[in-house]
């Protein structure tokens, strides 16, 4: 609807004649005026006003009349002319409901509007206090002048009431923020889109490079090679070191090449022997001791292939110190070439220097030495070739074959002979 500022104030009350009231009252900072009618009654005649009066007044209600037309309490009566005190200034006060101030009120039953020949019905809210009830207006009323009339079981009543539309007022404070809405759903995919730039030019292509070289003995004992990857930085068509982006090692499945392992320690020695095991030998394979080689328990040649396997110690001889016995032998053709087995000083428990327990077992020993061990060499059912210049001191049994056993025996009588030949 649109927005109205409206607001009457009538003064006098209207009964029993015909009486016309003219009021003008300010509201919203603008004017409007009603005019209060009451519905004809002929005045009594003499005689008869009296009697007549008081038996009809019995049982009926009181008929509606129209005191002041009032859209949101602020309008303002007007006496003796247009001075008004105390105004209220008010912008589009007008309500979609006007109260109205009268009597017989309460046993008002409908309302409607007549403006420019169109009766519009206005609806009938309850009663605001005794002498005041509310009325909603139609959503097509309009500005300017329109007869208001009200109904009752007892009479009607009439106002003439004048609209005014007030001029917009200022915009009221931002309110809070709302609730953030749910997330509608995903929209459908458009259309793809024209082809981007073409890019910068990229650097120049660098050649990728693969190369071997020999593997480290510590990860291939016996022989390998390492493969290696890498982009070719200075384009000079070889894989330098720091090219190098991975490689990968493989080592021999066999060993089909003379290789020489040369041993550091005890733990380089055992490490050896274990990749022998795994592996077939066709090829010469030469295990190079240091001058000194201590260990920590018995060490033990066992393979098929270990007649081309040899032990050999330096140009000066090498030195084998275990606590207990030093080396056992399982397999044919083990030869053992300058080197001495020892105990330490004070050791008097039994131990043998090399032993040789399979029938199957055969082993040689070219100039080598052997000390304090209860038995030098034990063979028992093995074979046992010595060469060279062989020497057992402080020993009690230099060279002891047994159970089929085979060998040169060297026997010292005496715990602590300094020589057996």
């Amino acid at each position: 609807m649109r927005s109205l500022a409206c607001g009457c104030y009538c003064e006098g009350v209207l009964r029993f004649a015909r009486v016309t009231a003219l009021a003008v009252a300010v509201f919203g900072g603008a004017a409007c005026s009603f005019l209060a009618r009451q519905a004809e009654d002929p005045p009594p005649s003499e005689g008869e006003g009296e009697g007549e009066g008081e038996g009809e007044g019995e049982g009926e209600g009181e008929r509606p009349t129209i005191e002041a037309i009032d859209g949101d309490g602020t309008a303002l009566g007007i006496v003796g002319g247009l001075a008004v005190t105390d105004a209220v200034p008010a912008a589009h006060r007008l309500r979609d409901t006007i109260v109205v101030t009268g009597r017989g009120l309460d046993a008002v039953s409908a309302a409607f509007i007549e403006q420019e020949d169109v009766t519009s019905a206005v609806e009938v809210l309850p009663m605001v206090s005794s002498t005041s009830r509310s009325f909603r207006l139609p959503a097509t009323v309009a500005a300017g002048a329109l007869t208001l009339v009200l109904q009752s079981a007892f009479g009607e009543a009439h106002a003439q009431v004048f609209l005014l539309q007030g001029e917009p007022g200022p915009a009221g404070p931002a309110g809070p923020p709302g609730a953030n809405g749910t997330n509608g759903v995903d929209g459908a995919v458009g259309p793809a889109g024209p082809p981007g730039a073409p890019g910068a030019p990229g650097l120049p292509a660098t050649e990728f490079l693969t190369d071997a070289i020999d593997a480290d003995v510590r990860d291939c004992p016996f022989g390998g090679s390492e493969v290696r990857f890498g982009r070719d930085d200075d384009a000079d068509g070889v894989l330098d070191a720091a090219e190098v982006e991975a490689s990968q090692t493989q080592c021999v499945v066999g060993v089909e090449a003379p290789r020489s392992i040369s041993i550091t320690d005890e733990a380089s020695l055992r490490d050896a022997i274990a990749e022998l095991g795994a592996l077939p030998i066709v090829a010469p394979v030469t295990i190079r001791l240091p001058a000194t080689l201590t260990t920590t328990g018995p060490i033990t040649f066992n393979h098929r292939d270990l007649r081309n396997v040899s032990l050999v110690g330096d140009s000066d001889g090498s030195k084998i110190i275990s606590p207990g016995s030093s080396l056992r032998v399982i397999g044919r053709g083990f030869t053992i070439t300058n080197v001495s087995f020892e105990r330490p000083e004070g050791a008097t428990d039994n131990a043998t220097g090399v032993s040789v327990t399979d029938p199957d077992s055969d082993v040689t020993i070219t100039n080598g030495s052997f000390t304090r061990f209860s038995n030098g060499i034990f063979s028992t059912g093995g074979t046992v070739v010595l060469a060279g210049t062989t020497r057992f001191e402080s020993c009690l049994r230099g060279l002891r074959a047994e159970n089929g056993g085979d060998g040169e025996l060297h026997q010292c009588h005496k715990r602590y002979d300094d020589q057996c030949r």
